[in-house]
């Protein structure tokens, strides 16, 4: 007899299919497939907002980056770069701020490496 082959999603599929058919309860259930009761209800929940395509294994990377830039923001550092070619990062950043004060501007070296280091002999 050759081994049944299945899949994550298909998995998934039937849990739902079972949850569904309302003869085991959702915890009876989680413990049949070796799930928490948690990753049951959101496989539950990405079922009935939309349907099986939902129940594919979906991204883990952020969806919001906190210190991400804005558009407007990156295209005018990327123009002053172009303008001036041989300026460093310190004197971009002095013009642009110069240029608009009130709006933000990235730093010019991560702040590890803008601490002074003491120098051992």
């Amino acid at each position: 007899m050759p081994w049944k082959r299945s899949s994550v999603v298909d998995e998934r599929k039937s849990f739902v299919i079972e949850v569904e058919e309302g003869d085991f309860s959702i915890a009876e259930l989680c413990r049949r497939y070796g799930v928490s009761r948690e990753t049951g209800y959101t496989w539950l929940r990405r079922y009935w907002n939309g349907g099986v395509e939902e129940l594919t294994d979906h991204s883990r990377a952020p969806q919001v980056h906190p210190n991400q830039m804005s558009d407007e923001v990156a295209e005018a550092v990327l123009a002053a770069r172009r303008d001036h070619p041989h300026w460093g990062p310190r004197k971009l950043k002095r013009w642009l701020t110069d240029r608009k004060p009130n709006q933000a501007w990235p730093a010019t070296r991560p702040k590890f490496l803008a601490r002074r280091t003491v120098n051992c002999r």
